[in-house]
């Protein structure tokens, strides 16, 4: 049977033996009756003979009544009442002598208590909490403790609780000890207070306690010993007089734990010794091997960055030598190079990447690419190779792609034309047999086109002659010969060019016709034809009158031709046709066909031409000739052509040339079986070449590029794509052709300063998109065609001064606030000669200039109706000083000098500037600019580069790029963003007017982004043979992967 009372219920739960006994029979033993409790008050005194008064029984009844666990005080009270009865009778008297219900126990027990002695009260203490479980959110109960809890061998505590067992205040066991009354725990105030004054004190006596006895049933094990946080905590808890409270077994316990702490420090600390000495050992052997691992890492570091910069070097050579004749593997190998090895060497070849135009290169041709031709649209590109036709797609030339072949032709495919609405090709070649053919192909939908019609092969009609559709795309023209030898046209009627049929073909008396060209009209057909075979007639190109192409009729020839003409193309306008044979290419001016005359003299070419076409605006002849070259003219003016570039060389003989009909591509065939896409939008416009360019200038937020030319003219460019700019709008400066030398944007980008080879100084008012300039005002003006060309002009942060040498050797000062009526301010005078350069510091209080006077000086222009000298900075013994910029925070004065030295000024005291650092160049530098950043300075010399030096650090600069033009350099200019520098100079020499270079050049300076341009042009990419062949050992690493 067990007995649980009902707030101890819960705690039966956490044990499991409890809950399979508990879940069944059980009996609920609720409160006595009062019936039942006056039984049990008055029937055990009945039974001895003795009497409870009535009063006693109704006050002890009422005293009980509702109270919990009330029947072992009632016991208690009862028995000290009796010890207090009258007689045989227990009287309410002495149960409240004996202290009531609630106060017997406590009464009984104080008594006891105060008749120990002093030594038997502190154990009396001691015994009573140990004989208490502390409640954890219940109330305190009565704990049975082992008598081995208690010192039995202590004989003060057998007579303490012997005193304490006769009082029934504890019941003895043989074993164990307990409480005899519960209620004792509740109702004694003395022990109420013991529990409370230091009840984490007990808590923690009572974990000792229990630690001592798991430790006594483990027969001593040291492992059950405390240690750490728990030997702590118990310790500290001795220390502050705990240790009074503790038996003997416990204080064994807490001696043995200590001493297991010590030996446990004692072999710790042995060991820490060990291994510090075992990690003094591994530290030094560590610090050796670090310091051999480093070292190894380092040599090891110093080969792989010799072996890729040696890589690189290689690389970047044969980079450039692949340049001309495949861009697009050259673009990848320098970009690979500056990924491998980032150096000064491989950046600058990365930023001069795009100074040769780029070509993309169509493959899988079966052999020499004899024909090339555009769709009138552009989107499709017409190859013809030693065996078939094929079909690009051109809509984006730096993407080109292949559409399909078109089959039917056997032998090497001499010509092909697109009809003028772009949906039918005819190409001849020859057949199965060997026999010329014509075949016809619908090409609406180029990928996937199909045949109409084939020229059945006739005698007379020639498989290298050419075709040529006329305008309105009704007739096809081709050559041939009769069998007599001599020349015919043939002419068919494509209206339906499923059911082709030829009209006539007219015979001339010379040689077989290999070459036929329509005019833009339709109205004249050109042919040239060979010699006779008996030589009784010469090489000779006529013109035809295809009126009625039914009836041609002859209206005139060229005359001259001595030779076999292979090149004859018409101009987009009609009035001019060009010829070439042999090293020449005549442009015969043909508005009047019956008398057609030469424009003026040939055009004399290295080799033998083979190739020629007109651009689309027809201001620009591209003629191929046999040393794989590929020229472009400037043939505005058709008596005076001028060369405009040459294109970079094919792998082989260039036979034939053709212009997309934007103008901005040409697609270039020859004997290697690749047709190149040649982006030549940079010589669309040769305005630029009649205009070279002096000097260049962005508007404050960079969308616009003003470019002063040679010519007296002002270009204003969209400069928002560095690597395409456009064809400038321009306006004149100078009537009479002197050229412009300076160009500067105001700071609010509207007005526009120019200063022009007669040493005028004009102010010209510009929109914010490129357009014609308005003139504003003229500052000065000269009428001496001799004044020195010295673009000395800048304008003040404030946007109301504007600073202009001028030809006295002075500097004027101008308060342009009001553009329309500008009024001088001040003139700067005391120069032993030109001022060559002006510069504004960023805060405009400062002015300096530089001058052929061997000297730069500074000007305080805080005030500009009063400017001051502030100095002249010490100039090199050579001479001159060319020119001087300010940095962005304008502590740091670059001026450049004639002895090809850049002096970097630190003007923290504009009083007394001092040098900080001198740069080294390979020519003179007439034009500096610093980025805006302030981190980079750029430099641009007479011998056509342009240095570029990192100067994020004034004292420690240091070489970043060197750009080549093939020109001098006059002119430097960042854009706001850093990204871009213009760059721009010509040859005043006059020796390469015949064939100028480019002379404004705009170059992307950030890596990262040329990188990504060359990525999103370069095609194919690099091949996994072609790595190991330029970087044999290192892993494939596609650079724009």
């Amino acid at each position: 049977m067990l007995g649980v009372r009902a707030d101890f219920y819960a705690h039966c739960a956490e044990y499991p033996v409890l809950v399979d006994a508990l879940r069944d029979a059980q009996v609920l033993v609720g409160p006595m009756t009062t019936a039942e409790l006056r039984s049990a008050i008055t029937q055990p005194a009945l039974d001895v003979g003795c009497r409870v008064e009535t009063a006693l029984v109704s006050e002890l009844i009422a005293d009980a009544t509702g109270q919990p666990g009330v029947l072992p005080l009632v016991s208690h009270a009862l028995l000290e009442t009796w010890r207090r009865r009258r007689g045989t009778t227990l009287t309410l008297a002495g149960y409240r002598t004996a202290g009531g219900l609630d106060q017997s126990v406590a009464h009984t027990a104080e008594t006891v208590y105060t008749s120990l002695s002093d030594t038997q009260q502190r154990w009396v203490r001691q015994l009573f909490v140990r004989l208490v479980a502390l409640g954890e959110g219940t109330q305190d109960t009565r704990r049975r403790v082992d008598r081995a809890e208690l010192d039995p061998d202590n004989p003060e505590t057998t007579t303490a609780l012997e005193r304490l067992a006769h009082a029934r205040l504890v019941i003895l066991d043989r074993d164990s000890v307990e409480i005899t009354h519960e209620a004792l725990v509740r109702c004694w105030p003395r022990l109420h207070s013991w529990l409370t004054e230091d009840r984490e004190g007990l808590r923690i006596h009572r974990q000792i306690t229990d630690a001592v006895n798991a430790w006594e049933r483990l027969d001593r094990d040291p492992g059950a010993l405390y240690r750490g946080s728990r030997l702590s905590q118990a310790s500290q808890w001795v220390s502050a007089g705990g240790d009074s409270a503790l038996s003997t077994r416990e204080q064994d316990f807490l001696r043995a734990s200590l001493a297991e702490q010590a030996r446990d420090q004692l072999v710790a600390h042995r060991r820490a010794t060990r291994l510090r000495q075992l990690l003094a050992v591994l530290t030094v052997l560590l610090v050796l091997t670090t310091a051999a691992t480093a070292y190894a890492l380092r040599a090891r570091h110093v080969s792989v960055g010799q072996r890729n910069l040696a890589i690189t070097q290689k690389v970047l050579s044969q980079a450039a030598a692949l340049r001309a004749t495949n861009p697009a593997l050259a673009m990848q190998l320098g970009l690979a190079a500056y990924r491998i090895a980032p150096v000064a060497e491989a950046r600058t070849s990365l930023l001069n990447m795009f100074t040769t135009p780029y070509a993309a290169r169509l493959t899988g041709h079966s052999g020499a690419v004899n024909t090339v031709a555009f769709s009138p649209d552009g989107h499709t590109l017409a190859t013809g190779d030693e065996q078939a036709v094929r079909l690009w797609d051109s809509t984006d030339p730096t993407r080109a792609s292949a559409l399909a072949t078109l089959t039917g032709l056997t032998g090497p495919v001499s010509s092909v034309a697109f009809s003028p609405d772009g949906h039918t090709v005819a190409a001849l070649g020859r057949d199965d047999a060997a026999r010329a053919t014509i075949r016809l192909w619908d090409v609406t939908d180029a990928a996937r086109p199909h045949r109409l019609a084939s020229m059945a092969p006739a005698s007379g009609l020639l498989a290298g002659s050419s075709l040529s559709f006329s305008p309105d795309g009704r007739v096809l023209a081709s050559g041939g010969t009769d069998e007599a030898g001599h020349g015919t046209i043939r002419l068919w009627d494509v209206v339906d060019p499923g059911r082709p049929h030829e009209l006539t073909t007219p015979t001339t008396p010379a040689g077989p016709i290999y070459r036929v060209a329509f005019g833009p009209t339709g109205r004249i057909l050109a042919t040239a034809a060979a010699a006779t075979a008996d030589l009784r007639r010469a090489h000779e190109v006529r013109l035809w009158d295809l009126t009625d192409p039914a009836r041609p009729r002859e209206v005139g020839a060229l005359t001259g031709q001595r030779g076999f003409v292979q090149v004859l193309a018409f101009s987009p306008d009609g009035n001019s046709l060009v010829t070439g044979l042999d090293d020449a290419v005549t442009l015969w001016d043909v508005r009047d066909p019956r008398q057609p005359a030469a424009s003026g003299r040939p055009i004399v070419v290295p080799a033998a031409v083979s190739a020629a076409a007109f651009s689309p605006d027809r201001h620009t002849l591209a003629t191929a000739t046999a040393d794989r070259g590929v020229h472009l003219w400037d043939v505005t003016d058709v008596r005076r052509p001028r060369a405009l570039a040459t294109l970079p060389g094919a792998a082989g003989t260039v036979s034939t040339v053709a212009y997309r009909p934007d103008g901005r591509t040409l697609a270039v065939g020859g004997l290697d079986p690749v047709v190149r896409l040649e982006d030549v939008a940079e010589y669309a416009f040769p305005s630029r070449a009649e205009g070279r360019v002096v000097a260049a200038d962005f508007s404050p937020d960079g969308r616009v590029l003003a470019t002063a030319h040679v010519d007296g003219t002002v270009g204003l460019s969209d400069a928002t794509d560095p690597f395409r700019l456009p064809e400038p709008a321009r306006f004149t400066v100078d009537p009479n052709g002197l050229p412009v030398i300076a160009v500067a944007f105001g700071a609010d980008g509207h007005l526009l300063a120019t200063t022009d080879g007669s040493g005028r100084v004009t102010l010209w008012q510009v929109g914010d998109t490129p357009g014609s300039g308005l003139l504003t005002a003229v500052l000065v003006d000269s009428s001496s065609p001799s004044a020195p060309l010295t673009p000395a002009l800048a304008f003040g942060p404030d946007r109301r001064t504007l600073a202009a040498s001028g030809e006295d050797n002075s500097v004027r000062l101008w308060d342009i606030g009001d553009p329309h009526r500008p009024r001088p301010l001040a003139t700067l005078t005391g120069f032993a000669g030109a001022v060559n350069s002006v510069a504004f510091s960023p805060d405009g209080h400062l002015l300096a200039t530089a001058s052929t006077g061997a000297s730069s000086r500074l000007w305080d222009v805080s005030d500009p109706l009063h400017p001051r000298s502030l100095g002249t900075l010490a100039a090199p013994a050579a001479g001159q000083v060319l020119s001087v910029a300010f940095d962005p925070r304008g502590r740091t004065l670059a001026v450049a000098n004639v002895d090809r030295t850049v002096g970097l000024w630190d003007l923290t005291d504009a009083s007394h500037p001092q040098v900080r650092q001198t740069l080294p160049f390979s020519g003179m530098v007439h034009s500096m600019a610093f980025s805006p950043d302030g981190r980079r300075l750029a430099a641009g010399a007479a011998d056509g580069t342009t240095s570029v030096w990192d100067v994020t650090d004034p004292e420690r600069p240091q070489p970043s790029d060197t750009l080549v033009s093939s020109t001098s350099v006059y002119s430097v200019s960042f854009s706001p963003n850093n990204h871009v520098l213009a760059t721009a100079g010509v040859d005043w020499s006059g020796q390469n007017e015949t064939t100028p270079e480019r002379s404004i050049r705009l170059w992307e300076m950030d890596a990262e982004r040329v990188a990504t341009r060359v990525c999103g042009l370069a095609r194919p990419a690099i091949t996994p043979a072609e790595w190991e062949r330029y970087f044999p050992g290192l892993a494939y690493q596609p650079p724009c992967q």
